[in-house]
C-alpha cells in the first residue's frame, strides 16, 4: 500500500511539474441560437469579440451560421469590439457559431518588491479593522 501510495504521489508531482511550463490554452466554441416566433422580421444579435491583448493571443478565428449578414465592428467610445449578425425573415432558426483558439499568459508580476511606503490613500478604507460578525449556529 505504501509503494501505492509512493508511486501516486510522485506521479502527481511529476504532472504538476510538466503543467507548470505550459501555458493555458485551448479551442472555445460558441453557438448562438436566438428564439424566433413564426412572425419573427428581423433578428440581430451583437456578441463581444475576443481580441488579442498582453495577456491572451486568439487565433483561428471562424464565424459560421445561416444569418443575412454579418460583420465585426469596434465600438469607437469604449473600444470594444463586437460580431453583428442578422436575420431577415428566418425561414428557420438563426444560428450563429464563433470558434476560436486561446492562449493566455501568466499575468503574475513577481517584479514587485516591497518599498517600506505607506498604501495609497485609496487602499487606507480597506485596511481598517472592521466589527466582526460571529455565524449563529443553526438551530
Amino acid at each position: 500500500m505504501m509503494k501505492k501510495i509512493g508511486f501516486i504521489t510522485a506521479l502527481l508531482l511529476l504532472a504538476t511539474t510538466a503543467m507548470a511550463g505550459t501555458i493555458p490554452s485551448g479551442t472555445l466554441t460558441f453557438t448562438i441560437t436566438p428564439k424566433i416566433t413564426e412572425n419573427t422580421e428581423t433578428v440581430t444579435v451583437w456578441i463581444p469579440y475576443p481580441m488579442s491583448d498582453a495577456f491572451q493571443t486568439i487565433d483561428k478565428m471562424d464565424v459560421s451560421g445561416n444569418y443575412s449578414e454579418s460583420a465585426v465592428y469596434r465600438d469607437p467610445a469604449s473600444e470594444a469590439v463586437y460580431l453583428y449578425a442578422n436575420w431577415q425573415k428566418p425561414a428557420k432558426a438563426p444560428t450563429c457559431v464563433m470558434r476560436f483558439h486561446i492562449a493566455q499568459r501568466d499575468r503574475r508580476n513577481t517584479a514587485i518588491t516591497d518599498n517600506g511606503g505607506a498604501f495609497p490613500e485609496l487602499v487606507q478604507e480597506y485596511l481598517k479593522r472592521r466589527p466582526s460578525c460571529r455565524p449563529t449556529p443553526p438551530r
